[in-house]
């Protein structure tokens, strides 16, 4: 992976969505890489595990894109962000309604509908 690694958003642009969020740099930092990881994946592109060295300033480089795969990236994000907070599974109900958190993003995967690069057919 290059000392900088490729997203398709930048912190600011998660940070907003997210209400302002000040002073959560490297959480975001992780959720962007993640996200653009997680596009990159559904569009059918090579991902590979990569180690980034945490002790060091991280310097993201925002790829340009399309904008369906900016606001998935950002979407995406939010939902990595999130992720340490949401309870998965079963998370109650009423009765006999359970309500259930799903550990899948098909609105994010929508978003990305007929977009995709490459079918892993050589």
């Amino acid at each position: 992976m290059p000392t900088n690694p490729e997203v398709y958003a930048t912190v600011q642009d998660l940070a907003t969505v997210l209400g302002g969020v000040t002073g959560q740099d490297d959480r975001l930092t992780v959720a962007l890489i993640l996200a653009s990881r997680w596009v990159d994946y559904h569009l059918g592109k090579t991902v590979t595990d990569h180690v980034v060295d945490w002790t060091a300033p991280i310097t993201l480089d925002v790829v340009d894109s399309r904008p369906s795969v900016h606001l998935a990236t950002i979407a995406a994000a939010v939902r990595f962000y999130k992720s340490p907070d949401v309870p998965w599974g079963v998370a109650g109900g009423l009765g006999d309604v359970a309500t259930y958190v799903k550990t899948t993003m098909p609105e994010v995967a929508l978003i990305l509908l007929g977009q995709r690069e490459a079918w892993g057919i050589a």
